[in-house]
C-alpha cells in the first residue's frame, strides 16, 4: 500500500476522487455502518479542486458540506484512502456535486439502507436528501459512470480494490 504524507500527496488527488474513511471503533454509528456493510469504511467524501485548494465535499449531519481537505485530514487518525474512477464527463459530475451542496443529510435513507440490507431488498433513491455514499454514487452516475442503484451503495462498495490509488496521512 502506498502511504503519502498530505503535503506531498495532495497534488496527486484529482477532482471527484473518492475519499474513503475507516470506521471509528469508538463511534457506534460509524461502527454500525461498517458492521452492516461488512467493510472497514463507514464514510466517503469526494475531492474537489477550487481556487488552488483541495476540498472534501461530503454529506454529513445535517447537510452536504465543503471542507478544506487539510482540515479533514487532521480529523482522522487512520488517514484517508483515495480511490479513482474513470469518469466520462468530469464537468457534469462537478456540476452535479456543487448543485447538491447544502442538500439535507438523508437520515431516513440511512435507515432504509440498513433495513434493505436486513430484509434483502433494494431501496429507491431521490436527491432531495442524501447520505454520503449516495451522494458520491449519484455524482459518478451523473458523470457517466455505470452505477446501478445509488441509494444502495455503501462506502465500501465505492472503495473498490482495483481503484485504490494511495492513502493520505
Amino acid at each position: 500500500m502506498d502511504y503519502l504524507e498530505y503535503k506531498s500527496g495532495r497534488s496527486l488527488v484529482k477532482n471527484l476522487d473518492i475519499l474513503a474513511f475507516e470506521a471509528k471503533k469508538s463511534d457506534p454509528i460509524s461502527g454500525s455502518i461498517s458492521f452492516l456493510t461488512k467493510s472497514k469504511y463507514s464514510h466517503v467524501a469526494m475531492a474537489l479542486w477550487a481556487h488552488d485548494r483541495l476540498w472534501a465535499v461530503e454529506s454529513e449531519w445535517p447537510r452536504v458540506v465543503i471542507k478544506p481537505m487539510s482540515k479533514r485530514i487532521s480529523q482522522t487518525k487512520t488517514g484517508i484512502d483515495v480511490y479513482r474512477y474513470d469518469i466520462p464527463d468530469i464537468d457534469k459530475g462537478i456540476k452535479y456535486l456543487l448543485d447538491h451542496v447544502f442538500v439535507p443529510y438523508d437520515i431516513i435513507g440511512v435507515i432504509k439502507f440498513a433495513l434493505a440490507i436486513w430484509l434483502k431488498r433494494t431501496p429507491n433513491s431521490d436527491d432531495k436528501a442524501l447520505f454520503c455514499s449516495e451522494l458520491a454514487a449519484l455524482v459518478l452516475k451523473n458523470a457517466g459512470v455505470e452505477i446501478q442503484n445509488p441509494a444502495f451503495v455503501s462506502p465500501g462498495n465505492l472503495a473498490v480494490k482495483e481503484r485504490f490509488i494511495f492513502k493520505l496521512l
